[in-house]
């Protein structure tokens, strides 16, 4: 999270010197919005962390509000920018560019539409891998054959795909597990927590789902193969970079060295929202 956080800010101070001065210049005195709305995703994730954040910071320093409305997924995501319903929003890459151009994990929710979105900024990674109770003694991909397995995110088509790159990374099929569906990601960290599932397929460091099952169970992400066919398989379902992640105070789940799949996170806009709007937010992050 602390490194996601400081890519956040980076990515922001290297927007902000890229604007030319000359548009500066009238826009402190602009009229931005009462209210906007920040779609995001579940309240247990760091998505919603971060927006919650971000949200709260522009509250504080804008003539605005900034409301965090959480959902469960992609697929509710992304169509309240076709109705109008959302100003600001943050997801992965892979979703931004399903959503712009309507591809098939989202075509049907948008019925067709390109999702009206622009890009605000990116550079912001996410860390995921596969999530496990540490007292459930799997330890590596392979002992996942004939568990059950949390592969299918009702609420995201690409969250499911995340969780089936992981199980190609592992030389696994979706008929090797036992599969469970649930509605989002952070429902699929409950499962453990309950007993319901022995793993779940998209986890990522920074969720505040993963503090309660350390507390309860121990938790624990798998390591990903790092052989070039093992991180093709993954990537030729989900594209994602691996990343080695060292155990640290206050990153819940690394306890040893490991790898994890590192993707980006963008933050993104209604495309209707001024130029001016969109610089104070900028400006003020």
């Amino acid at each position: 999270m602390e490194k996601l956080l400081k890519a956040f800010v980076v990515s922001l101070v290297a927007l902000t010197l890229l604007i030319p001065t000359s548009s500066k210049e009238g826009f402190a005195a602009s009229v931005l919005p009462r209210v906007l709305n920040f779609i995001t995703s579940g309240t247990a994730t760091a998505g919603y962390q971060a927006a919650s954040g971000t949200a709260t910071v522009l509250s504080k320093h804008l003539p605005t509000e900034v409301k965090v409305v959480p959902t469960t997924g992609s697929r509710e995501t992304f169509p309240m920018f076709v109705t109008g319903e959302g100003d600001l929003g943050n997801n992965s890459a892979f979703d931004c560019r399903e959503a712009w151009l309507a591809g098939p994990t989202l075509k049907e929710f948008l019925r067709g539409n390109r999702a009206p979105i622009q890009l605000v900024l990116s550079g912001a990674p996410n860390w995921g891998g596969v999530m496990v109770a540490a007292d459930s003694g799997i330890m590596t991909g392979a002992d996942l054959k004939g568990k059950r397995y949390v592969g299918i995110f009702a609420g995201s088509d690409s969250i499911t795909k995340l969780a089936h790159a992981a199980l190609a990374n592992f030389n696994l099929r979706p008929d090797e597990v036992r599969m469970i569906s649930v509605p989002n990601v952070q429902d699929g960290v409950a499962a453990i927590l309950e007993r319901r599932a022995d793993a779940t397929g998209s986890a990522v460091i920074g969720m505040a789902a993963l503090q309660e099952l350390d507390i309860t169970r121990g938790a624990r992400f798998l390591s990903f193969n790092t052989s070039p066919e093992a991180v093709k398989k993954f990537t030729d379902i989900y594209p994602a970079l691996p990343v080695k992640v060292e155990p640290k105070k206050g990153v819940v789940g690394v306890r040893e060295p490991i790898t994890m799949m590192e993707y980006d996170y963008y933050m993104y806009c209604h495309k209707n929202l001024t130029e001016e709007t969109v610089y104070q937010i900028v400006k003020t992050l």
